[in-house]
């Protein structure tokens, strides 16, 4: 039976005014919208950032050559025209009509030394690995060039959604770009007090046509019960996911709000060290698997608003493997292997063994983790749960300073992303292998994959990707939460997207007839 972790005092207080006026109908739509951001930024620095929070408030300033639409597809985005000649040539056209938000026109140049900036070590980018491929980038004039690359490569549109930066500006601002940044996005930034807001305005020049929305403030709230209060008080417009479920349906009841909620891409997961002496053997992974009752934590906690996962990619994606290997709630199952494998309860601790649990400050990762942490305890497993700050947390989780962990791969749509996550040279700092997982058969399949431009045989290539992931278990797969917007009516038009992208900003309006 699990525990139900309610905190009173927050539903009270966040449920007891319902129709409290959100914000005071004297308000125009010169004032700024208001997002509330679990956390800060790491960067702004499209070439850097490898979190949700930045990728999604860089979503506001940058463009890439390619985009993502709502349902997930691939589209032109700076692009105009695109030709593959052979396998390896490609060959593109810009849009002859973009301008940076400091009013510099985008050129071929611009893109060229985007890419370069990425594949330069001395940047540190963690996205290198995407653009290993690159052989050679030339210009042809103003908006043509061609990249060639060493060998074909399936997935290269995909790694072109990255923003593109303005050359000549960044030679300027040097290292300072992260903190301020120029893109040719829908919104320009105009201040960043670090670790309260950003502040946005829309760009007059975007291509696309200036948005409806003047300017937009991203306040970094991080505490969840604290967003809401200021999403019901009228400070805050917008908040999306990390809702306690529970609280979401006093939203859907007042006529102040909308709730919006659908599918999401977003993959929740238990990263593990396998450099750990202990957690590095399979069958330890896979009985620690069978004892996280996740259907439980879903019904319980989440109420319902996520669907367990079997691995990186959800259901609505192509590739996606709906046969994979599944490790049902199982604690007898548990013990029996552990007890297997030798690990057998000390009579003096009360556990086979220990190991730390690491996660943020947010509310509701700490409940998940001390669910998680009874759970490992009816097996014999000690888990202590370590909570930091986000930027410390995050930061030893990049550089492998972790025994376990959890959190959430955010927008995976093409499956070359296995070779990102899980391929022997992805290790840091060379690419997001957090882990250290090595498996050569997995090597060998994910250079095959990203090479092969025949999309059915990318889907059996896959296919076997995701059947040894599935065994291995380098990752424990949780579920794929729902996205859940809340907003003020001030706020019309905005549009979810499966990865949870602001890019819905661009065309969303704020009301003022109220």
């Amino acid at each position: 039976m699990l525990p139900r972790i309610l905190v009173a005092a927050l539903i009270a207080s966040i449920i007891a005014c319902p129709g409290c006026n959100p914000r005071p109908a004297s308000d125009k739509a010169e004032d700024p919208l208001v997002i509330a951001l679990q956390s800060d930024p790491t960067s702004l620095d499209p070439r850097l950032a490898t979190d949700a929070i930045s990728s999604r408030v860089i979503d506001l300033l940058f463009n890439g050559l390619f985009r993502n639409d709502p349902k997930g597809h691939l589209k032109p985005d700076l692009v105009e025209n695109h030709e593959l000649e052979g396998e390896t040539a490609h060959v593109f056209t810009l849009r002859k009509d973009v301008r940076f938000s400091n009013g510099a026109e985008l050129t071929a140049e611009d893109v060229k030394f985007t890419i370069e900036s990425i594949l330069d070590p001395t940047l540190g980018s963690r996205k290198r690995a995407s653009f290993k491929n690159v052989a050679m980038i030339e210009t042809m004039d103003r908006y043509s060039l061609t990249i060639w690359l060493k060998k074909p490569q399936a997935s290269f549109l995909e790694s072109l959604k990255i923003g593109i930066i303005p050359r000549e500006y960044v030679k300027e601002v040097g290292e300072g770009f992260g903190s301020r940044p120029v893109g040719t996005g829908p919104f320009k930034l105009i201040g960043w007090e670090k670790g309260s807001r950003i502040e946005l305005r829309r760009h007059e020049g975007y291509f696309r046509g200036p948005a409806p929305i003047h300017a937009i403030r991203c306040k970094v709230v991080p505490d969840t019960s604290t967003r809401l209060l200021e999403l019901r008080k009228g400070s805050v417009d917008f908040v999306q996911n990390d809702i306690p479920p529970e609280l979401v349906r006093s939203f859907e009841q007042d006529p102040q709000f909308s709730v919006h909620t659908a599918p999401s891409s977003t993959y929740k997961y238990i990263g593990i060290n396998l450099k750990h002496p202990i957690l590095s053997r399979r069958q330890v992974r896979q009985a620690m698997a069978h004892a996280i009752d996740r259907k439980a934590i879903i019904d319980h906690l989440l109420l319902g608003q996520a669907t367990p996962a079997s691995g990186l990619l959800c259901p609505t994606n192509p590739f996606y493997v709906p046969d994979l290997p599944g490790y049902e709630y199982d604690p007898g199952l548990t013990n029996a292997i552990l007890d297997k494998a030798g690990l057998h309860i000390d009579p003096q601790t009360g556990y086979r063994f220990a190991i730390t649990f690491k996660t943020s400050k947010d509310q509701r990762a700490n409940q998940i983790a001390q669910i998680i942490q009874q759970q490992l305890a009816s097996v014999g497993i000690k888990l202590e749960i370590k909570s930091f700050e986000w930027a410390t947390f995050y930061s030893d989780i990049i550089s492998g300073n972790f025994d376990v962990y959890s959190l959430t791969w955010v927008g995976i749509s093409d499956p070359d992303f296995f070779y990102d996550a899980f391929h022997t040279k992805s290790a840091p700092p060379h690419g997001v292998n957090r882990g250290h997982y090595s498996n050569t058969k997995i090597d060998e399949l994910t250079e095959l994959g990203r090479r092969e431009l025949d999309a059915a045989k990318r889907r059996k290539i896959y296919s076997q990707v995701q059947k040894i992931i599935a065994q291995e278990l380098p990752y424990i797969p949780l579920w794929y939460p729902s996205n859940v917007g809340i907003m003020t009516n001030r706020l019309k038009g905005f549009q979810l997207y499966p990865a949870g992208d602001f890019k819905s900003f661009a065309t969303a309006r704020v009301d003022t007839a109220r």
